[in-house]
């Protein structure tokens, strides 16, 4: 998902922006926030930084240069779960989002 006007998580594995046009994004599962989860941002030229989510489940991006930066959380869950092309063993849930500075 491209942008940071909506202030509130519309999906169940998101980013969410605190505010409208906000650095700092709240990364929210099934309505709760995650937190003390490594997120990768990655700059307008590449560069990539592992961050962590706070208590409150936020992080705020440092934003170097103009550009286009991605945001991007993975969530791993073990156990035995049934999917339409078979059992599992492990779900990977990814989210990204992607803003202008």
């Amino acid at each position: 998902r491209s942008g940071r006007s909506e202030a509130e998580a519309l999906m169940p594995f998101e980013f969410a922006p605190v505010a409208a046009g906000s650095a700092t994004f709240t990364l929210i599962r099934d309505g709760r926030p995650v937190t003390k989860q490594e997120v990768t941002l990655v700059s307008p030229q590449r560069w990539t930084l592992v961050l962590t989510t706070d208590e409150k489940g936020r992080v705020t991006a440092p934003l170097r240069e103009p550009g286009r930066y991605i945001l991007k959380a993975e969530i791993k869950d073990e156990g035995r779960f049934a999917i339409p092309g078979g059992p599992v063993a492990l779900l990977s849930h990814i989210t990204t989002i992607s803003f202008e500075h």
